[in-house]
């Protein structure tokens, strides 16, 4: 939950900050190593708040007017560029069909689920460093849209599919990592839902 995952965070920055303290900064090295796990340990608080936000404002919408419509593949190059400049190992590999396809949507949700999905599908790549992103030609219904998020990597137990969308669920073969904290797909469900 929220409460160990900033803790734990936050142990890290006070043991990095104590070593500093302790041994100097004459080894640049080690100073180095200890500011990149501050930094790390940091972001990944404002990541879980960033998260907690999201889903507090999901949780407090009643119903959706949508009056803008959006072309979807400039969504979707947006939203490809934002996690390439984030996963810079990663290539992020999509074509532009489907650019005369519209979509009506609020943005802020459009990209809420596409970030996810897209930093799911790279943090969980890894046996190789490509991320795959489709638009499908046929969705299952006429005024939707299906898009396609395919890595080759770390897969979800097939007993554990129906669960993904719960809150804080995170599969067995990846709760060791310090990659998440169950929330992301409870949100692009929550989402998805709104619509």
């Amino acid at each position: 939950d929220i409460s160990h995952e900033t803790a734990s965070r936050l142990t890290e920055i006070k043991q990095s900050v104590d070593l500093i303290r302790y041994y100097g900064v004459e080894d640049k090295e080690q100073v180095e190593k200890l500011l990149s796990r501050i930094e790390a340990a940091t972001l990944n608080i404002s990541n879980v708040q960033n998260t907690f936000i999201d889903l507090a404002k999901l949780e407090n919408y009643e119903a959706i007017d949508v009056t803008a419509t959006y072309n979807v593949q400039e969504l979707l190059n947006f939203a490809v560029d934002l996690a390439s400049k984030r996963f810079k190992e990663i290539n992020f590999v999509h074509d532009d069909s489907g650019a005369e396809k519209l979509l009506r949507v609020h943005r802020e949700h459009f990209m809420l689920v596409m970030r996810t999905l897209l930093e799911n599908a790279a943090k969980y790549s890894k046996d190789s460093n490509m991320v795959k992103i489709e638009l499908l030609d046929k969705p299952k219904y006429d005024s939707s849209i299906a898009i396609k998020i395919t890595n080759w990597g770390t897969y979800i137990p097939e007993k554990e599919l129906h669960r993904i969308f719960e809150r804080y669920y995170r599969a067995t073969n990846v709760r060791g990592d310090r990659h998440g904290i169950g929330l992301g797909l409870h949100i692009v469900k929550k989402v998805m839902e709104l619509y």
